[in-house]
């Protein structure tokens, strides 16, 4: 019974997580039944919607649980779901943790009132370790393992595939109220133990425009432990502009901020060079319908050598070359 309780606690976290509930006032009701191996509950969160849990033995080798979500709110996402489960024993001890496999789905899935891709996925408890496999929910899906002993390490690798920009916006900023478009795609990875968790991610977009900015690409890399974490070797191209790097700081558990520490990276214009010279590229789109072509305008500054040797005065000459391409 234990191994079962464990597996009912765990899967509550795993899809409706802590600090979801933390600041939240609920109330519920439910049952514990020992004899039959059933257990329910009905969690009320007020204007944040309600969850249903059940769980139960079908058979000396076979557990069902069930999580019935409507309209719970989290990360700025109205959630209304059921999701389904069924646990196989299939050692000759039921309660030994070594020996269990699972498989999950949901059924009625709407986000935000949307019907998103179902919950898929299949897990194993092994060796003290609970390994997802092939997991899938609307446009994310995830594989590693999280051991289920202090210090409760983790090695997770998410992979997103073409998320909505307002989406990915809205879960990491509180109240956003500028429009954004395109789509996002790249991995995240988790690594190491709940307390010390570090992150590891290369995302990307394309063709896309947050509020008034629209630009051809966008790439961010990012790195560090939990929540605090560095941005680096990133970079935006603007459409008929310029092309910059950024990079800087970023804390992810500081949402009501998050526009702000945006605006507070270091933005720099995208400037290749070498010891002999400097050279920047502007690119403008031509916008007629059934048109590619394109304008380019090459800006550098090349260093004089000869002047060096004469002067110890920093010399140099600035030049444009223009191309049309079509």
């Amino acid at each position: 019974m234990k191994c079962k309780i464990t597996i009912f606690v765990l899967g509550i976290c795993l899809f409706f997580p802590v600090n979801s509930f933390s600041k939240d006032v609920f109330s519920f009701d439910g049952r514990v039944d020992v004899d039959k191996e059933q257990i329910e509950f009905n969690l009320d969160f007020f204007d944040r919607g309600t969850i249903i849990v059940k769980s139960e033995m079908r058979d000396d080798k076979e557990l069902s649980v069930l999580f019935d979500a409507e309209h719970f709110k989290a990360f700025q996402f109205d959630i209304s779901t059921e999701i389904r489960g069924l646990i196989e024993f299939s050692g000759k001890e039921k309660n030994a943790i070594g020996a269990i496999f699972g498989k999950i789905w949901s059924d009625y899935t709407l986000l935000n009132y949307k019907p998103i891709r179902e919950l898929t996925g299949q897990f194993e408890l092994k060796n003290n370790k609970l390994y997802l496999r092939s997991f899938s929910f609307g446009k994310v899906s995830c594989n590693g393992f999280i051991d289920l002993d202090s210090p409760y390490n983790v090695d997770l690798a998410f992979n997103l595939a073409m998320i909505e920009m307002n989406d990915f916006l809205d879960f990491w900023m509180i109240d956003r109220k500028d429009d954004s478009g395109g789509l996002v795609s790249g991995t995240i990875g988790v690594a190491g133990n709940l307390s010390k968790l570090f992150l590891k991610g290369r995302l990307e977009s394309h063709d896309g425009f947050i509020k008034k900015i629209k630009f051809n690409s966008l790439y961010i890399n990012v790195n560090g432990v939990y929540p605090k974490l560095e941005v680096f070797d990133s970079s935006i191209a603007e459409k008929d502009g310029f092309s910059f790097t950024f990079s800087g700081p970023i804390d992810l558990s500081d949402k009501e901020n998050f526009k702000k520490q945006i605006k507070e990276l270091t933005f720099m214009l995208d400037v290749r060079g070498a010891d002999s010279g400097l050279e920047w590229t502007i690119k403008k789109y031509n916008k007629e319908k059934g048109s590619s072509g394109t304008t380019e305008l090459k800006y550098f500054l090349q260093n004089n050598p000869i002047s060096g040797l004469l002067s110890n005065e920093d010399t140099g000459v600035l030049g444009v070359e223009r191309r049309i391409s079509f």
